[in-house]
This record gives structure tokens, sequence and C-alpha cells, in this order.
């Protein structure tokens, strides 16, 4: 029985997402001026987001562009809000994995 139950928490474990793939990931892809400051994950199969503040539009341009390019990641969504804000910009992120079952093969 044990070693039954043993098998079955290494099966869950081996399955569990590595998170911390992804989070390398966005780390290389936060630009100077970008503060992160919440970040949804849900699952590996669900949309996530990313919030903060950035210092200037064009820096949040970019951000969004450097998220874009990203060989992991898709559906980069960021709506438009606070037009006339110049500085400390405040946004949110959505995003999804290109392949979800990237974090739990290794």
């Amino acid at each position: 029985d044990f070693n039954g139950i043993i098998g079955n928490v290494s099966a869950l474990v081996n399955n569990m997402p590595h998170w911390s793939i992804l989070l390398e990931e966005l780390k290389l892809r936060v630009t100077s001026g970008i503060n992160v400051s919440g970040l949804s994950l849900p699952s590996p199969t669900e949309e996530m987001s990313m919030s903060g503040t950035a210092i200037n539009r064009n820096v949040l341009n970019l951000f969004k562009k450097s998220l874009e390019e990203s060989p992991m990641l898709t559906d980069i969504v960021m709506p438009f809000t606070n037009l006339a804000q110049k500085e400390n910009i405040p946004f949110t992120i959505s995003f999804r994995l290109k392949d979800p079952t990237a974090l739990t093969n290794n």
C-alpha cells in the first residue's frame, strides 16, 4: 500500500507546473521603467495577467512589445487606459502560454 501511495504522489508532483520556467521568462521580458506589483497565474491553460506601473507610455509600449516577442507567450492584451496620463501609468496585461505543457515537461 505504501509504495502505491508514494507512486501516486510522485506522479502528481511530476505533473505539477514548474512555475519557475515562466517566472524566468517574465523576468527576462520586464524592461527598465516597469514596476510589477501583481501576477495572476491560475493554471498553465488559463489566461494569466500581470499588473503594475510604467514610468511613461513609451516604456509601457516597449514592455508590451517585449512580451509579444516571447517564444513562450501568446494572446498579449493590454487594454488602453489612462490615455491622458503621461507618467506612472498603471497597467494590466493578460497573456497565455503558447504551449501549456512547457511547464510540466522537464
